[in-house]
């Protein structure tokens, strides 16, 4: 009897502790795999934190594909461009391991400003930044309430004519303030997982006894 008690109290501090490891863990949508279709031309809606307020907007039109922040203060994480006097900061895809956070290196910067009323371009004309990606990410921060929160938008867009979009996931650090790496998604609940191996233990120990 001692060592299952003895068990019992072990899992259940590494219960708690679990618990504080994960508060403030990335949030993530899940596998969403959206596709918006070049017909007819749409704007895309986007609710990172899930609590009924969009925080951004991804436009397409014609064969171009703008995005822009709906909600004053929120910004994309863009790259200033070779040619300023052609093209402002544009949100250029990033890959898997990119660093969101507060202190972007240059040439990235953060953005929220319009381009003749649209915002930051994406494609344009059917050759722009995006065009032919495959899975990659858009870093955002945005408000809620007066908390500022760091994101990330998963999206491909297609090579070919009329370069078709897909939205496969997003995700955001729950902690305000703090960055996340894009691309990295929660691990399967450590909690469960704790309780699954304790209960095991009890289980295996009980049988040794009989």
């Amino acid at each position: 009897m001692y060592r299952v008690t003895e068990i019992l109290t072990a899992v259940c501090l590494c219960l708690m502790l679990a618990h504080q490891a994960e508060a403030g863990s990335i949030v993530w949508s899940g596998v969403q795999d959206i596709e918006y279709p070049f017909v007819p031309p749409l704007d895309v809606n986007i609710d990172l934190d899930l609590n009924g307020v969009d925080d951004f907007m991804i436009r397409r039109g014609g064969v171009d594909a703008w995005a822009y922040s709906l909600v004053d203060g929120n910004e994309f994480f863009c790259t200033t461009d070779e040619e300023p006097d052609k093209y402002p900061p544009a949100a250029r895809p990033e890959s898997s391991g990119t660093l969101i956070a507060a202190s972007p290196v240059a040439p990235k910067v953060w953005y929220d400003d319009t381009f003749e009323g649209y915002g930051q371009i994406m494609m344009h004309q059917g050759n722009g930044y995006w065009v032919g990606t495959d899975h990659q990410y858009m870093g955002v921060r945005f408000f809620g309430g007066s908390d500022l929160y760091y994101g990330w938008i998963e999206m491909s867009i297609e090579p070919d004519m009329p370069n078709p979009m897909t939205i496969h996931s997003w995700a955001y650090n729950s902690v305000p303030g703090e960055g996340l790496v894009a691309g990295v998604v929660p691990e399967p609940s450590s909690i469960a997982l704790l309780l699954c191996g304790g209960l095991a233990v009890i289980g295996m120990h009980r049988r040794k006894r009989k």
